[in-house]
């Protein structure tokens, strides 16, 4: 009877065993968003992350899964922001032409149409079609609405000759708020900033009446700003940061129209395998419904990227730090004080831990009808720039990705599985810039000399890079002129060699000369060409369009290319040896404020003629000599006047002959 009951007992314990080690397998091949669910468990992630999946469970991992179960378990570092440049936007988001439709080459937001019906008028220069981004400055073809301090500044524009100040918007809900971008729906106006702690505060207002702005609704999240998007009357705002942990409990609230809220423990996700306390907050408000609450829900993930198409949300986070589960190892350790003994607390050892800085997972959301829902991931060898490198096309995912082993393009269909990827090229050399249009994909790397390379991604199971062409300096944003013609801007450069009395090569460093702007006809895909260039300025001249894809103006038909502009008091200069500009140009523009001159750089554009100066708008004498530079300069153009618009004033010029015909002082500005 004895040996009976040790048999039913051992067939008992194998059983719960086997079952327990099922629902393991299981859960670690599930890779998508987890809830929360309780407040012990969001407490247990930011007290102990070591002790996230249970001692048990982490045992029974080891001895049971892991051998057959490709699984990591990340680390992920977050950090506040996403911005280098407080006022520049979205890191630094250079842009990829995403459209199933070959004709629509230039991009305009989601905003209502306007009470005049006046559609001559510049747009913001967006990644996506119907996709609006907030920027510093929007218009209705009547009214110019732009940052200046921390006011919001409304301008009758509809008599060019007469344009006044009708409005200062000052946000009130929040204290100590900041106003970073706004974005422009019908007669909505959105205002998104950020606050001490730090929060974002979003605030809408109903400019029905332009001198008597009406706020509609108010609400702030824990973290920094990040970016947002508006799309089909929905808005969503991403906020980044680490869990507020207080007294001895996670900070889960917000804040909406003076009333603390708690997002759910249902609406705060984790994903398997995945350790950390970053958070990534996603807040979306319906603009169409009246008195529409926010709905606010929370990744425990290190945002790095952001794509957002009409349908979907990519969410882009580097593997910082990476911890593999070793079966053996780990297998022996269990027998140890620290393993079964030691209730599997501490299995793993320093030796575990290595830093890989070549892995970048996507995240993929389906966005309907405001609602976020997950729909797969890829992990992927290499990084992503900006938003540019990421595109969506008749239902693929095209990603530009970098490693020092070189850079390439991989396709993903829209499961996230991979179907397609090139070969890597310029190997040692860092990818600067990414564009995608129509079935064509164009990358741009730089290390002595800037490489452009053209793509085919026609067929998504096959890409090919089929033309390259060689030219000094780089570009860090590439725009499309119209079909087969290709706008770069970036730098132009020059290398300088160091040698000892031998004559051998010691060191290279490149120099920056000048801004450069670049027309490329790439018809022929096997064979693009430069077919005219200028450059811009000498090597103390800086553009926030360097840094922000939204600072461009750009009119094929009204022939017209403008960019702010400003020139500093000392010069960029790097060591080739890595070839990394972007990070030094990003302290640069943020830490230096000796400046000479700020204005506004308008160029006519056409293919005969090339880039031929206009003029320049100059606000240096208008505008404090402060970090934000040309940050905050923006032009827009309704009908035949250019409008440029800083912190200090706004200046109307007209179109062709920027003649000056008004210009009005922003009152609060010295």
């Amino acid at each position: 009877m004895k040996i009976l009951k040790s048999k039913i007992s051992i067939i008992i314990i194998v059983a719960i065993i086997v079952i327990v080690s099922i629902v393991g397998i299981i859960n670690a091949r599930y890779d998508g968003p987890k809830k929360i669910k309780t407040a012990q468990k969001l407490e247990s992630i930011y007290g102990n992350e070591d002790d996230f999946f249970g001692p048990m469970k982490k045992m029974l991992y080891c001895i049971i899964a892991a051998p057959w179960i490709d699984t990591d378990i990340f680390y992920d570092y977050g950090y506040y922001g996403g911005k280098y440049d407080f006022y520049d936007s979205d890191i630094s988001f250079n842009t990829a032409i995403n459209s199933t439709s070959s004709s629509n080459w230039f991009k305009s937001g989601s905003s209502k149409e306007t009470a005049s019906g006046n559609n001559d008028f510049s747009k913001t220069n967006i990644q996506v079609e119907n996709v609006d981004e907030a920027d510093v400055i929007k218009t209705d073809g009547e009214y110019i609405y732009s940052l200046s301090d921390n006011k919001v500044i409304i301008t009758d524009a509809r008599d060019p000759q007469n344009t006044k100040v009708v409005f200062e918007l000052t946000s009130t809900s929040y204290s100590g708020t900041s106003p970073e971008e706004i974005l422009l729906y019908g007669n909505d106006l959105i205002v998104i900033g950020t606050m001490r702690g730090p929060m974002t505060t979003v605030e809408v207002y109903d400019i029905t009446s332009k001198e008597n702005p009406i706020k509609k609704e108010a609400y702030c999240v824990n973290g920094r700003y990040y970016t947002s998007r508006l799309t089909d009357g929905k808005l969503y705002v991403l906020s980044t940061g680490q869990l507020d942990y207080d007294d001895g409990k996670v900070d889960n609230s917000y804040v909406e129209n003076s009333v603390t809220r708690f997002i759910s423990y249902n609406d705060i996700y984790y994903f398997n395998n995945k350790l950390t306390t970053a958070q990534t907050t996603i807040s979306t408000l319906d603009l169409d419904k009246e008195k529409a609450k926010v709905d606010v829900s929370m990744y425990l993930l290190a945002l790095d990227n952001i794509y957002v198409s009409q349908d979907n949300m990519y969410l882009v986070a580097d593997n910082y730090y990476n911890q593999k589960i070793s079966f053996l190892p780990a297998f022996i350790r269990l027998l140890g004080p620290k393993g079964i003994i030691g209730e599997a607390k501490d299995l793993y050892t320093e030796d575990d831990y290595f830093y890989d800085d070549d892995e970048t997972t996507i995240y993929k959301f389906a966005l309907n009808n405001g609602k976020i829902k997950y729909v797969g991931k890829a992990k992927e060898e290499g990084y992503t720039i900006d938003q540019f490198s990421l595109d969506e096309y008749n239902s693929n995912l095209r990603v530009a990705l970098y490693t020092d082993k070189g850079s390439r393009v991989a396709i993903f269909n829209d499961k996230m599985k991979k179907i397609g990827e090139t070969e890597k090229v310029a190997r040692g050399e860092r990818m600067y810039s990414s564009r995608f249009i129509g079935d064509r994909g164009y990358l741009v790397t730089y290390l002595n000399t800037d490489p452009l390379f053209c793509i085919d991604l026609s067929d998504p199971k096959n890409p090919e890079i089929l033309g390259e062409l060689q030219i000094s300096g780089y570009s860090t944003y590439l725009h499309p002129y119209d079909e087969t013609h290709l706008i770069g801007i970036g730098y132009e450069s020059e290398v300088k060699t160091n040698r000892n009395s031998e004559g051998k090569v010691t060191s290279q460093y490149a120099v920056i000369t000048g801004m450069k702007m670049a027309l490329f006809d790439v018809s022929n895909i096997n064979n693009p060409i430069k077919i005219s260039d200028t450059q811009i300025g000498d090597k103390y001249t800086r553009s926030a369009i360097l840094t922000n894809h939204k600072a461009l103006l750009f009119s094929k038909e009204k022939g017209i290319i403008a960019i702010p502009v400003n020139t500093y008091e000392k010069e960029l200069e790097i060591s080739s040896t890595n070839g990394d500009l972007s990070s030094l140009e990003s302290s640069y523009t943020t830490n230096s404020k000796e400046y000479r001159t700020e204005g506004y750089l308008v160029y006519g554009i056409n293919l005969e003629d090339g880039f031929v100066p206009k003029g320049f708008i100059d606000h240096s004498e208008t505008d404090p000599k402060s970090y934000s530079g040309t940050n905050l300069i923006r032009g827009v153009y309704i009908k035949d006047y250019l409008f440029t618009v800083s912190q200090g004033m706004v200046k109307v010029n007209k179109l062709d002959t920027l003649e000056q015909v008004a210009s009005v002082l922003i009152k609060g500005v010295e």
